[in-house]
């Protein structure tokens, strides 16, 4: 696997685009974890953001929604000005046939975003990448999802368990390009470790390892496919 990157930030004046884009060059695949428990960082990324994105931004009812699409957009479009050398406004975002986001760039340089009360994640590659985190600190009723999503042979008997399966599933298939118009249960785990689960897809035999990054100190877990 290529050689990976994370970078962590509390405040959008501590994300270092330059280092980003030299890595992006180095054949990294960058990682940015965004916490967003701060209402201050809506000011923060508003000034990256096209007019468009601010008033989609303030349609979302509840704060944190509003935090994490802004931070994400901000992101995304900091990296893309950037190495296009654009306006923010300028920016043209893009979707596949099954709404995975892109950016036509001249690095060739893709991105995967997902987001959860208190953190976003934005990955950036120059091979295809997804990626998905959820907050740890939900705790639902997984025992009905399993059931209709899961195969037997899956192994889940914890909610951490359950978190860990779901987002190495849906890293996949946002790899792949189709989010959830293909069925969880298509995709099945048949091997895990700490860092890493080893997933088969049904519909055409294709294996693939997922990275799993499980944070319980931070109560977040996130899986990564490239």
């Amino acid at each position: 696997m290529k050689m990976l990157k994370i970078i962590k930030i509390a405040r959008f004046g501590e994300l270092n685009i330059k280092e980003i884009v030299q890595l992006l060059n180095d054949d990294y695949t960058v990682v940015v974890v965004i916490e967003t428990n701060n209402s201050f960082m809506i000011n923060e990324c508003t000034p990256y953001l096209n007019k468009s994105q601010i008033e989609i931004m303030f349609k979302y009812k509840k704060e944190n929604d509003r935090i994490n699409y802004a931070a994400t957009k901000a992101v995304v479009n900091m990296l893309f000005s950037k190495i296009e050398k654009l306006e923010y406004q300028e920016i043209r975002w893009q979707c596949g046939k099954y709404n995975k986001p892109y950016i036509r760039n001249h690095l060739e340089i893709c991105f995967n975003i997902s987001h959860t009360t208190g953190c976003s994640i934005v990955t950036f590659s120059r091979n295809n990448i997804g990626v998905d985190i959820e907050n740890l600190k939900r705790n639902i009723d997984y025992s009905e999802i399993k059931n209709n999503f899961f195969m037997n042979s899956e192994k889940i008997l914890t909610l951490n368990d359950f978190y860990k399966h779901w987002v190495s599933k849906e890293a996949y298939l946002k790899y792949k390009g189709v989010g959830l118009t293909q069925s969880l249960e298509s995709v099945e785990v048949i091997d895990e470790n700490d860092n890493a689960v080893k997933v088969v897809d049904r519909k055409n035999n294709i294996q693939k390892e997922i990275l799993i990054f499980d944070k319980e100190k931070e109560n977040f877990i996130f899986a990564i496919c490239y």
